[in-house]
């Protein structure tokens, strides 16, 4: 799992369910941004690690850093986390919300990736977490999003994979009330 202080916790992927050996694996479709249809792997844990030739995406989930002041609006930031099957020398990668979003939302865009150890992290900048800016947190249902992840390897064409991530209830009321209760301890 990702260890960053800033934050308080990171939605993970289901990886910490069974294996998908282990549980019946279901497509789910989704209609993103482009119009296009999505298949999604999908067990009762939830999505599956997307997977291809070149990489597979083992996190997609967002944290809410500490705030710094008693007064500071809340703010999120997603964790995006990639393993690379070769030792690859990548151009770019990129990271869009295509699902719920309308329209594609770029949340990352790196031509200078480091992938060190064969593994790729990227981190968004702050986006407000105010019920606003992101009421999805403050729902209490599960949140589905939709990722495309446009990998360029030197040379190559992009290769494209959709990443699900599901933001639960718990994970989402816990996140908020961890990064508010912070903030009371703050003079």
């Amino acid at each position: 799992m990702l260890r960053l202080p800033i934050l308080l916790t990171a939605a993970v992927l289901a990886l910490g369910s069974p294996p998908a050996s282990a549980q019946e694996v279901r497509t789910r479709e989704f209609t993103v941004a482009d119009g296009s249809v999505v298949k999604v792997a999908w067990t009762l844990g939830g999505p599956l690690p997307v997977e291809n030739d070149a990489y597979v995406v083992t996190n997609a989930g967002f944290g809410v850093p500490r705030p710094k002041t008693r007064t500071a609006a809340l703010t999120q930031k997603w964790i995006f986390d990639i393993a690379l099957k070769s030792d690859l020398k990548l151009d770019s990668i990129t990271v869009e919300e295509v699902w719920p979003a309308k329209l594609p939302v770029l949340y990352l865009r790196d031509d200078a990736p480091d992938t060190a150890r064969q593994r790729w992290n990227g981190i968004t900048a702050e986006l407000p977490a105010t019920q606003e800016a992101a009421p999805w947190l403050y729902r209490d249902d599960n949140t589905v999003f939709i990722f495309k992840f446009t990998v360029t390897p030197h040379g190559q064409p992009p290769v494209v994979a959709y990443q699900a991530a599901v933001e639960s209830p718990a994970l989402k009321q816990g996140t908020v009330s961890r990064a508010l209760k912070h903030q009371q301890t703050l003079p």
